[in-house]
């Protein structure tokens, strides 16, 4: 698969996405929390940078957006607003919002590590040839079997010939200690 193919978002990079790209985001969503006050509950948009720094820069960069998210918030909560809710509420609060974005950004994560081993298999299977076991033909990719040769001369990739070590024992027993040492 090419890594055009791969990609989810336009906006994101492909492949591993610096931390720094997320600490961008955070600070953004954290802006926009502060001038929504406290009686708007824009903390549940901190879903998306936790789920998405977890899914594209791994576990450790989503677990510690979802831990300092809601912290900021906590902290706007008790200075910076006055409170409009007693400090055990918003304690509790921010403590519910971590545990529930650090499972989130967990969750991410592994179907994130479970998309690219699934990615790889499909490589991997994609590159293997069918071989009949008695003739030698070759199985293409329009079901059609083929002799080697003909699928040799068809095909992109170049051929060469070689000798196993168990052939090498049994056709050449001089030359076998020396050819697969």
């Amino acid at each position: 698969m090419k890594a055009a193919e791969l990609r989810r978002w336009s906006f994101v990079p492909v492949g591993r996405v610096p931390p720094l790209w997320w600490l961008a985001l955070a600070i953004a969503l954290v802006g926009g929390d502060y001038l929504t006050g406290p009686y708007f509950q824009f903390p549940a948009i901190y879903v998306v940078p936790v789920t998405a720094a977890a899914w594209f820069s791994g576990a450790p960069v989503g677990l510690a957006l979802a831990v300092v998210l809601p912290l900021i918030r906590l902290a706007f909560m008790l200075t910076l607003w006055g409170e409009p809710w007693d400090a055990t509420t918003i304690i509790a609060t921010a403590v519910t919002r971590v545990g529930v974005f650090a499972f989130m950004a967990v969750m991410a994560a592994r179907l994130a590590d479970h998309e690219c081993s699934l990615a790889r298999e499909v490589k991997v299977r994609a590159s293997l040839l069918p071989v009949c076991t008695y003739c030698r033909q070759i199985r293409d990719a329009d079901d059609q079997w083929t002799t080697l040769e003909a699928y040799a001369a068809q095909a992109k990739n170049t051929f060469s010939t070689g000798i196993c070590p168990d052939c090498s024992r049994t056709h050449f027993p001089e030359h076998a200690p020396r050819w697969t040492a």
